[in-house]
């Protein structure tokens, strides 16, 4: 049966998307990319992957799924992933290993004891780089004046454990995080031959948590094992072997299960260079 999906992207040209579609085309689907800041649009299709996650966006989701779509990943839980304090306290509530996190009006509001992790509270394309240091030193940052959240500073192996979540596939790999005190490293993906059974697990008690099919999962190896330290709602999964197709596989199980039927990630890939 032929099913209309629609992605709710600012960009129609993105090459994992593209794929996408080419692959669900394939199978005899209608898909579309439909602008979040388009006046008026059409609500009629079977399925929305929300991509974007702009304020536009997630209220034409929430109109979607009023009129009966699927909406992957839900309005609900991509709007817990823009809000670094929300996201916080659903982890913290679940059970999923991550920092104390502050929720502040402006930099210079900061109060909180120890080493710091300075972050935008909504994420966004544009947001600055994390900071460290103390409040103290962070209020002195010249950071832009908006609402932030500081995270307690953990002592990790100097990577990031990437995850990309996409149904039941996990995508994994390293890269250098990037602060504003050094030079971003940019985004080349080491690959990981064979990554630890506590970082999936908790990969997975991600999703269950927060609802989401598609996501990513940022995890610094402490001492005392993994910690989640930032979550996102549809990442960009540029570079990600076979993730269209996962993307697709996907797409035929939403459309034949119910919109709150969780995803559950199983297999692991390891993530292309």
């Amino acid at each position: 049966m032929s099913a209309r999906i629609r992605i709710v992207s600012e960009q129609a040209d993105h090459t994992t998307m593209l794929a996408y579609a080419a692959a669900v085309r394939a199978r005899g689907h209608r898909v579309e990319t439909l602008h979040p800041d388009v006046p008026d649009p059409d609500l009629s299709a079977d399925l929305y992957l929300l991509k974007s996650r702009t304020p536009q966006a997630i209220r034409l989701a929430h109109r979607a799924e009023a009129a009966g779509a699927v909406v992957c990943n839900s309005a609900d839980a991509t709007a817990l992933c823009v809000d670094r304090a929300a996201m916080a306290a659903r982890a913290r509530e679940a059970g999923v290993p991550f920092p104390p996190t502050h929720a502040f009006a402006g930099p210079d509001a900061l109060a909180a004891p120890g080493r710091l992790i300075l972050k935008s509270r909504h994420c966004r394309k544009d947001e600055p780089l994390p900071a460290v240091g103390t409040a103290a030193e962070l209020r002195a940052t010249g950071w832009p004046d908006e609402p932030v959240v500081a995270q307690a500073f953990a002592d990790g192996d100097g990577w990031d454990h990437k995850f990309w979540a996409v149904g039941d596939r996990i995508f994994a790999g390293l890269r250098r995080p990037p602060t504003a005190e050094a030079a971003p490293a940019g985004k080349r993906t080491v690959p990981v031959p064979d990554p630890s059974a506590a970082s999936l697990d908790v990969v997975r008690a991600v999703g269950a948590a927060f609802g989401l099919h598609v996501y990513g999962v940022d995890i610094i190896a402490t001492a005392s094992g993994p910690l989640v330290v930032d979550i996102n709602a549809f990442p960009g999964l540029s570079g990600l072997p076979d993730a269209a197709d996962a993307l697709a596989a996907l797409t035929g199980r939403l459309l034949t299960a119910s919109p709150e039927t969780p995803a559950h990630p199983g297999r692991t890939t390891v993530a292309a260079k």
